[in-house]
């Protein structure tokens, strides 16, 4: 199953704990949404595809986050080498840039990469709400108005 289109666009923000030093090449701190939404089906049948993207995202933000190869880096930077430290880095960058474009290419919003928790925009009753889903659940069995985040979660 595909995602509906309606007329509904949105502007979001991700949150990137432990992740400072990294800046990513396009604008994903805040970006517009497609105007798509899921059903529940057409989101279970995604995490197939979204579960080693989102395993990937978390495994290479931590080692974006470890000093070990930043620290080498900026090292190197101090007498303008870069070598390894610095090539490693900036293919983990560029990983991390092309999985989260993916993500937002789906209009998937990514709350937290540590645990994999995404929303999928959804109608609910006629209200726009969030689909909500982990690494670690089997299907999509949560859901959340917009406004209250995980704390909000109700099953479905």
């Amino acid at each position: 199953m595909t995602p509906t289109s309606t007329s509904f666009s949105s502007v979001c923000r991700i949150w990137w704990p432990g992740c400072a030093p990294w800046r990513p090449s396009r604008p994903l701190e805040v970006f517009r949404l497609p105007e798509t939404f899921y059903s529940v089906e057409a989101a279970n049948a995604l995490l197939p595809k979204l579960k080693p993207l989102l395993q990937r995202i978390r495994d290479t933000q931590l080692a974006l986050a470890g000093d070990k190869t930043l620290a080498a880096v900026k090292a190197k930077a101090a007498h303008n080498g870069g070598g390894l430290p610095g090539r490693h880095l900036s293919e983990l960058t560029k990983t991390l840039d092309r999985d989260l474009h993916q993500l937002q290419e789906l209009g998937i919003v990514l709350r937290d990469p540590s645990i994999g928790l995404i929303d999928f925009f959804h109608q609910r009753a006629g209200e726009t709400v969030f689909l909500c889903w982990k690494l670690g659940e089997g299907n999509v069995e949560w859901w959340h108005p917009v406004h209250s985040g995980i704390a909000g979660r109700e099953r479905l």
